[in-house]
C-alpha cells in the first residue's frame, strides 16, 4: 500500500483503496469509471480493473474467513463464499463463476489452497493462506 501522505495528495486513489479494503467490486468499478479519462490517459484503466478485481476478491474471501471464524479450520464452504460474492461482488454471480474466480486466485498465487469439488469446499493452507500482494 502507498504511504498515507501520498494517498491524501491523490483524490483518485483514496476511494479505490477504500473499495478494495471493503471488498466491494461494484463500488470499485464505479469509482474507476467516474475517472475513466484520467485512468485511460495514464494507461492504467485495464490494469486497474484486472488486478484490482483479484485483490477485491482476495480481500472478500479473507473477510469471509474471518467472519465465519474459520482461520483455524482452514475450510471454507464454497456456498458461504458464493453468498458473500452475491452481497459484495455481483448479485447475479453464479456458483460456477465463483469457482472459476477462486481458481484464478489460487493460480495467480493470491490465495494458497485448493478447491475440493467433492466436498464443495475451499481448503486453505495452514501457513499464510493469504500471501502479501506485491
Amino acid at each position: 500500500m502507498p504511504k498515507s501522505h501520498h494517498i491524501q495528495q491523490d483524490p483518485f486513489v483514496l476511494p479505490l483503496i477504500e473499495c478494495i479494503k471493503r471488498g466491494e467490486y461494484v463500488s470499485l468499478v464505479k469509482q474507476v469509471d467516474s475517472n475513466r479519462e484520467f485512468w485511460m490517459r495514464n494507461k492504467l484503466y485495464l490494469l486497474l480493473l484486472h488486478h484490482m478485481k483479484q485483490t477485491v476478491l482476495r480481500n472478500l474471501l479473507r473477510r469471509t474467513v474471518i467472519a465465519l471464524d474459520l482461520l483455524l479450520d482452514a475450510r471454507v464452504p464454497l456456498r458461504a463464499f458464493h453468498a458473500a460474492c452475491r452481497l459484495r461482488f455481483d448479485p447475479e454471480i453464479e456458483y460456477e463463476h465463483v469457482e472459476c474466480l477462486l481458481s484464478g486466485l489460487i493460480a495467480n498465487g493470491r490465495v494458497r489452497g485448493y478447491i475440493s469439488r467433492e466436498h464443495e469446499t475451499l481448503v486453505l493452507s495452514k501457513k499464510n493462506p493469504f500471501p502479501n500482494v506485491v
